[in-house]
């Protein structure tokens, strides 16, 4: 599959030394709402962690919001209809999260529309998949988005497990997420720097869980393999 620009953002503070990640090559600054036919926001999020400029998760202040809507479905009927959206379950969190492309508005943009898989002979059976998205969530009877994942620039792509893992993964580094058990946030689990070999492991969603490691090689192995483990993300026109 031809490499593709992809950018994620929302913002995390990554501990130790990340000062160079597979992510941070090329950020996009807009944080421009869906296109809908009726979308409304009626609370602005306030974001207390630190925005780290190198995360696929950067820039989440922009982003996160919370919708008049009660449902993803109806929320996903208010989009327009060339929008891309993606209904994922993700582990650790009970309930469903819908990832909307964030750049479809701009059809004239070649880099700003979801992809097809150009590869016939490929075995990740996704026939389209999007180089931005949003994340939202059902929280307290609210539709909220809870950030962006944004690889761009770095060959990456959102993928997922079997088990509900994310990836969104660059040359430079690996990168894997999930969302918080509380539905809020977008949150690292897994960071492999290919150069150093510095990086943590999760087996949660928990952050404060996580074990730092520098070249060790059973944590790399298990990074590496859910990664090779990971199928695209699929997305499609909304449901009417």
């Amino acid at each position: 599959m031809k490499k593709r620009a992809l950018q994620i953002a929302t913002g995390i503070a990554f501990a130790g030394m990340l000062a160079l990640s597979g992510c941070g090559s090329t950020q996009s600054t807009g944080a421009e709402a869906p296109e809908t036919t009726d979308v409304e926001t009626v609370e602005e999020v306030e974001v207390p962690m630190e925005e780290n400029e190198t995360s696929c998760l950067s820039g989440t202040e922009g982003f996160k919001e919370i919708t008049k809507y009660n449902t993803l479905e109806e929320f996903e009927r208010s989009l327009s209809d060339n929008a891309w959206v993606a209904h994922v379950y993700l582990k650790g969190y009970n309930g469903d999260v819908m990832l909307v492309d964030n750049r479809y508005e701009n059809k004239n943009d070649p880099e700003d529309v979801v992809y097809p898989r150009e590869d016939p002979e490929s075995d990740d059976p996704a026939a389209n998949y999007c180089s931005n998205a949003k994340f939202y969530t059902v929280v307290d009877g609210a539709v909220r988005c809870i950030g962006r994942l944004n690889p761009g620039g770095s060959g990456g792509d959102i993928s997922i497990t079997d088990n509900g893992i994310i990836f969104a993964t660059g040359d430079e580094a690996i990168e894997s997420y999930l969302v918080s058990k509380d539905g809020k946030d977008i949150v690292h689990k897994d960071f492999l720097y290919y150069d150093s070999l510095w990086g943590y492991y999760n087996e949660s969603n928990d952050p404060s869980q996580k074990v730092e490691f520098t070249n060790d090689q059973k944590l790399i192995d298990k990074i590496k393999t859910l990664k090779k483990s990971a199928k695209i993300v699929e997305f499609r026109h909304p449901n009417k």
